[in-house]
């Protein structure tokens, strides 16, 4: 699969076309600052970024008004070298921030979408503009090649990490000095690089504590996971948390298996043939949920009547 760039709801669409290219530029001229270097045509320009003429010749004539350029006729655009140094060519903050997903996830669908206008909304709010990067985090070439080409070309302030990097490329960024943020738990993925996650033991008390006023004292659990970090510490750590809320977790409750419907309504099958039956579930996200539920209706048990579902994530209408 192919990496693709998607900027999605930028503000001043124009404009930010044209500091791309104006970003672009710099970076060329900067590379060289003791020899003349020819720089692309307009029309490669206009290929690279597919952006018009019009927005490719204002980024040049920015360069040549600071005397960055100079161009021969009939001959190319070329950079004037000593013409100043790399630090001040580039200073000044880049007011685009990149957000990294996998190219396994589909960014029109209602799980990731939701998400991704979210944070769109909230980089607009803080003055940012926000670029989604897909990259092939399959292919380990493949995704390093992709995440230079994008830096080279967007020259981002920063970087959210959704997607998990391969350790030496996560290594790599940290020795060019690009600002990181992961979104994911596992600390062993990318370390050095701060992570903000959603605490699921702090979800999972508030979840318990809803259920238990509405009178539900025989609560399962659906356990979610996309890697074996994620499954051990919140397997470890459930039963605890049912205790210190004032409940049980039998071994036969608490069950385990991948984000997603299928596995949400593989595993409340089992959970509820198991007795004593849970009068509720808590689900790792809303896809599990979702699956749960079909299974409870599939086993001819009604929701919320027979059973109460919770799941975490907040992607679905709150329908159970």
């Amino acid at each position: 699969m192919k990496t693709r760039n998607f900027l999605l709801n930028m503000p001043r669409k124009t404009a930010l076309l044209y500091e791309h290219v104006l970003r672009y530029l710099q970076v060329l001229v900067s590379q060289s600052p003791d020899r003349s270097v020819r720089l692309p045509t307009e029309a490669k320009l206009c290929r690279k970024f597919q952006v018009s003429r019009i927005t490719v010749r204002r980024a040049y004539a920015e360069l040549e008004r600071k005397h960055f350029i100079h161009r021969a006729p009939r001959r190319g655009t070329f950079s004037r070298p000593h013409a100043l140094q790399r630090s001040e060519l580039l200073k000044g903050d880049n007011m685009v921030i990149g957000l990294v997903e996998s190219s396994q996830w589909d960014l029109a669908s209602q799980l990731v979408g939701r998400c991704v206008r979210h944070a769109t909304q909230r980089a607009e709010q803080l003055g940012y503009s926000l670029a989604i990067i897909q990259l092939d985090t399959a292919d380990i070439r493949r995704c390093r090649n992709g995440l230079i080409r994008h830096l080279h070309i967007l020259s981002p302030g920063g970087l959210l990490l959704d997607a998990r990097l391969p350790p030496r490329l996560a290594a790599q960024l940290q020795k060019e000095r690009i600002p990181c943020v992961a979104m994911y738990e596992d600390p062993e993925l990318s370390p050095g690089i701060p992570a903000i996650f959603c605490s699921t033991e702090a979800i999972l008390r508030l979840l318990i504590r809803h259920l238990k006023a509405h009178r539900h004292q025989c609560i399962g659990y659906l356990a979610g996971y996309s890697v074996a970090w994620a499954a051990s510490v919140t397997i470890a750590n459930a039963p605890r948390v049912w205790r210190e809320e004032g409940l049980t977790l039998p071994r036969a409750h608490l069950l385990s298996g991948p984000y997603g419907v299928d596995s949400g309504r593989r595993l409340g099958h089992r959970i509820l043939s198991r007795k004593p039956r849970p009068t509720a579930l808590i689900c790792g996200d809303d896809m599990m949920a979702l699956g749960a539920w079909q299974a409870t209706e599939q086993l001819g048990r009604r929701v919320p009547q027979d059973v109460a579902i919770a799941g975490i994530g907040n992607f679905l209408d709150p329908v159970l």
